[in-house]
Parts: structure tokens; sequence; C-alpha cells
């Protein structure tokens, strides 16, 4: 593990910090309507604003808690790239891979 401080360890691994993000923060409100839709409205046919909201915020909580496990080993290897400073992006892969 390095343990210098420096400004160009912060920012290595950003290719797959962009990866977690997007996987994380982008596939809830992506899929959680079709999701709400498809299966939620089907199980509980009440359309009252409880219900609602109900199904929108569990459609959004289940597919950020999904999203967030789908998004872990990118964000693995984030973290051994800004902790290792010679680990490349396939460098940081492999050593996951083989770790987890």
């Amino acid at each position: 593990i390095d343990k210098t401080l420096s400004m160009t360890l912060l920012f290595r691994g950003s290719g797959y910090a962009a990866l977690r993000d997007m996987i994380s923060q982008g596939l809830p409100f992506m899929f959680s309507e079709a999701i709400r839709e498809k299966f939620l409205d089907r199980a509980v046919p009440l359309n009252d604003p409880v219900s609602s909201s109900l199904k929108h915020w569990g459609s959004l909580l289940g597919c950020s808690i999904v999203s967030t496990y789908l998004s872990q080993g990118f964000h693995n290897c984030q973290t051994a790239m800004q902790t290792h400073a010679t680990l490349s992006y396939s460098g940081a892969m492999r050593e996951m891979m083989q770790k987890h």
C-alpha cells in the first residue's frame, strides 16, 4: 500500500468510479418505474396516494439496493488503484478477480 498522499493518487481509478456511479446512481432512476409497473402495480392494484407512493419508493429503493451490489466490483477496483500506485486498470481488475 502506498502511504504517500498526492493528488495523482486521489484521481487514480476514476474510470472505475465513473462506471460505479453510472450503475449505482443511474440504474435505479432508469428502471424503477418499469419495475413498479411490471411487478408492484400488478401485485398491489390499489392506486390511492399512499399505495402509489409506497410502490414508487419501494421500487426505487429495491433498484438502488440491487445496483449498489452490481457496482461493488468497480468500487473495489477503484480503491485498489488508489491504494496501490503501481496498478493499472487491467492490473486492478486481475487483482480483484483473484482476491474476490
